[in-house]
């Protein structure tokens, strides 16, 4: 239980990035910093995906589509 309540205030945080960012960066276009932050997203996700991928390999072709309807 303690670590899905640290992995929800870490997804919290990261999240907050997203206003916080412009505040401290405005020099920086708004383009690039979503970029990096799409960069920085997928880092912490490819780890976390390949410690799965046993899981992730059982996904249906029905799967993925659904993930990207959601994700779009």
């Amino acid at each position: 239980m303690w670590s899905g309540i640290l992995f929800a205030l870490a997804a919290g945080l990261l999240w907050g990035i997203v206003f916080v960012g412009p505040l401290l960066l405005p020099d920086y276009p708004a383009a690039l910093q979503s970029a990096g932050r799409y960069l920085a997203f997928g880092l912490i996700a490819a780890p976390l995906a390949w410690l799965d991928r046993n899981e992730l390999r059982k996904l249906t072709l029905a799967d993925w589509i659904g993930a990207v309807k959601l994700s779009i």
